[in-house]
């Protein structure tokens, strides 16, 4: 067996697997423009045939007029989302035109998809978001004027509000094709049918009366029903579908004592990591739920668990009193799946207002399941005599909650009483009722945990060869938790006398799994005994032998397959702190408690940018540099100004999909496409008010064919999007690449390449 053991050791660390992570789709081709007409439903669209493609599936016009704002609350949207531009399929990107009438506002709202940054045209604005529970609902604001810039961080609630005698004119980048939106008046208390009043009741520790009046207003949506549906469904802000940071190495277990500030955590040095790092115990134990609203959580989330710091995944024990209730919230970095232990409970979450906000519900008894999906509010609510227990899987390390009655009325400062009395349609007395309750924070934790439930399991993980193929094992007993860190190879076994049985919650829809001993010595054709032989370095009667063994003993040990993105949140904000010398991944955050609007904030885009070189053209840049609170956000704009005839030269972005609106001329664009659709040029010429997208990584242009200056405003789907200017990176690298190289790429003389070279390259 210590042979056998041996074996077991090398085999395992020769077979490796690759993982490639996606979350929202990613493009896999260089456009995949959406088939709007098509039956086939998948998640975002279906592709049109390349050869149906035209330039106007990157196009729309109409965003230099106003929209209708004679409503309730004094606000439209004018969209161009995927439905307006199908070209926007899967580059993650959207525009939408922001109009106020005077003291109008774009009512307390989240984006299920989306981070939102956005500049003033016209007008003054105040605005605002609120911080998660876990940041005491703390309510950050400003007033912006013409040609301010500010962001809206993914997930959290926010608001615009038009404080000026005169109307406001506003342009917002998204990071979603489709970000959704979310009214909060409309989803809690205009939901079709009508969430509980009793569950509202006890959410908002008001009498049901008050549910009542609030639920009778119907948010408008008798009488401004058609404009909500196209209105307010732009609405588009924070609230994305973040993905945590995939890992870059087997393990980053989280250093909690770490001075320095990351998304997420610093890891500890793999030598100081211990199986502790990846264990929590007592998940069985009750937690108290002698308050308000009878009910409490037990976390496993990173701070519990520091293994988990980049795997993506966390558990919650979550208790219910008879009668207690989860209230409604949403969770600003995670889907949830829940399951229930002991009792009975009613369930529920709220699609977004281009769904009607529609009211999903059902009652779960003990061993149901049941999926609340990202950025939707949602609720738990035991309706049995006896106390309930159930375990939720999130999919973040640390997904956050946004507790619906504390954020909109328990912000610190409170958001105004003017803004909150519009967005609900009520008198501001109601609003002070609501603001002066005592708001219950127990739920802030609601995050994660899933308990185990085996008598006595040992789970093992085996690190990789350039971790010394370390070995971390635990003995497991019922109500502990622990972590297999993604693609590890990893193992359970019962070591009791009787049946065992364990909850596992897995970061992904659909993670498949690698059984070493079927997929290494069971493949169908098999694998040839000498390739084997060679991998494992022992001869081939002895790899048969072993073949033999393996399949008995190495059967549970498998390999998960999960997808992850670029990083994504971890906590509400993560400012950069632009001084730091800490290099990471973007920058580390200043500390929470050192932030302020400022950090959100940047203003002169109203201001022309100098054009007098060579190319005519410059661009005054909005991202992560100039705005902190961008770091982790995954968007950015800019400002173009071109001289009459100017142009912004044939360039890429290596990071970003862009989506540009001219404010002011005519301008002449194109992006090619790559050799294997053979470098098809799609151009188009825009005019004042039309939209226009340049897809990720693909060369592109921008030229002022008119004889007056051209103003345009993009956004680009990354927070430091870079940019590779064709000309500059071929003929002015430095070093310079060798002239032989490019005579041949360009087929010309070296007479020529030296003319080039001794150019002086602008970078617009």
């Amino acid at each position: 067996m210590k042979m056998v053991a041996h074996f077991l050791a090398v085999i395992l660390f020769s077979v490796a697997s690759s993982l490639v992570y996606a979350y929202d789709p990613s493009p896999l081709q260089d456009i995949c423009v959406a088939d709007l007409n098509s039956e086939v439903v998948v998640n975002g669209f279906v592709c049109k045939a390349i050869k149906e493609v035209k330039a106007n599936d990157f196009f729309l016009s109409g965003f230099d007029k106003p929209s209708n704002t004679m409503n309730k609350v004094g606000f439209n949207v004018k969209n161009a989302l995927v439905n307006q531009i199908p070209g926007l399929n899967t580059l993650g990107i959207s525009l939408v035109r922001l109009d106020f009438a005077p003291y109008g506002e774009n009512p307390p709202h989240t984006h299920p998809r989306a981070t939102e940054i956005l500049t003033v045209l016209e007008g003054t604005l105040y605005v605002g978001f609120v911080l998660s529970n876990q940041n005491n609902n703390t309510l950050i604001t400003k007033v912006l004027n013409k040609g301010d810039v500010f962001v809206f961080p993914i997930g959290l609630i926010h608001f615009q509000a038009n404080i000026g005698h005169t109307p406001a004119v506003a342009i917002s980048g998204l990071s979603s094709q489709n970000p959704g939106v979310i009214t909060i008046a409309n989803s809690v208390f205009g939901s079709k049918p009508p969430i509980s009043d009793d569950i509202l009741a006890k959410a908002f520790q008001v009498d049901k009366k008050v549910i009542d009046h609030l639920q009778a207003q119907f948010w408008m949506m008798k009488v401004v029903a058609h404009i909500l549906v196209v209105v307010l469904l732009s609405i588009t802000s924070s609230v994305v579908y973040a993905d945590d940071p995939s890992p870059l190495q087997d393990i980053c277990v989280a250093d909690l004592n770490s001075e320095v500030l990351v998304n997420g955590f610093v890891c500890k040095s793999v030598k100081e990591v211990t199986a502790n790092d990846f264990f929590l115990s007592c998940f069985d134990k009750p937690s108290n739920t002698m308050n308000k609203v009878g009910f409490n959580v037990t976390n496993a989330l990173v701070n519990q668990i520091p293994g988990l710091n980049t795997l993506g995944i966390s558990l919650v024990r979550l208790d219910f009193a008879p009668y207690g209730e989860n209230p409604p919230h949403t969770h600003p970095r995670a889907t949830e799946i829940l399951t229930v232990l002991e009792g009975t409970l009613y369930v529920g979450f709220v699609l977004s207002n281009q769904n009607n906000n529609t009211l999903i519900t059902k009652v779960l008894n003990k061993g149901d399941v049941f999926v609340f999906p990202i950025g939707l509010i949602h609720f738990q609510a035991n309706i049995g005599h006896t106390p309930a227990v159930a375990i939720s899987g999130l999919s973040s390390q640390n997904p956050g909650v946004i507790t619906i009655a504390n954020s909109v009325f328990g912000s610190k400062p409170p958001i105004s009483e003017d803004i909150l009395a519009k967005a609900f349609q009520v008198d501001k007395k109601v609003i002070d009722y609501l603001q002066a309750q005592f708001w219950i924070l127990c739920v802030m934790g609601r995050p994660l945990l899933i308990r185990a439930r085996p008598h006595a399991t040992e789970i093992l993980r085996v690190l990789s060869t350039r971790n010394n193929n370390t070995l971390i094992g635990k003995v497991l007993n019922k109500g502990d938790v622990s972590v297999f860190p993604i693609v590890l190879i990893h193992f359970l076994a019962n070591i009791d006398h009787t049946p065992t049985a364990a909850i596992f919650s897995l970061s992904s829809q659909n993670p498949r799994s690698i059984t070493i001993a079927n997929s290494v010595l069971g493949s169908n054709p098999p694998i040839s005994v000498k390739i084997l032989a060679k991998a494992i370095q022992v001869d081939k009667k002895m790899m048969k032998m072993v073949a033999n063994i393996f399949v008995l003993v190495l059967f549970s040990i498998a390999s998960s397959l999960v997808y992850a993105s670029d990083p994504s949140p971890l906590q509400d904000i993560c400012v950069a702190d632009l001084k730091s010398k800490v290099l990471v991944n973007g920058f580390v955050c200043k500390d929470i408690k050192k932030v302020t609007a400022g950090d959100f904030f940047s203003m002169g885009l109203d201001k022309p940018g100098n054009t007098t070189n060579k190319v005519g053209s410059n661009v005054t840049t909005v991202n992560v540099n100039q705005i902190a609170g961008l770091n982790t956000l995954g968007i950015s704009l800019v400002r173009i100004d071109y001289a009459p005839k100017g142009e912004n030269p044939p360039h890429t972005h290596p990071r970003a999909t862009e989506i540009l609106t001219v404010l002011e001329g005519t301008l002449y664009v194109g992006f090619v496409l790559s050799n294997q659709n053979n470098n098809t040029l799609i151009s188009k010429v825009l005019k004042k008010g039309d939209v226009f997208v340049f897809p990720i990584g693909l060369i592109h242009f921008q030229a002022n064919i008119g004889h007056e200056n051209a103003i345009a405003i993009a956004a680009l789907s990354s927070q430091n999007p870079g940019v590779i200017t064709i000309a500059n990176a071929v003929f002015g690298s430095k070093p310079p690449i060798s002239d032989d190289i490019l005579a041949k790429a360009f087929q010309v003389d070296e007479k020529v390449i030296d003319y080039l070279k001794a150019q002086f390259w602008v970078n617009p």
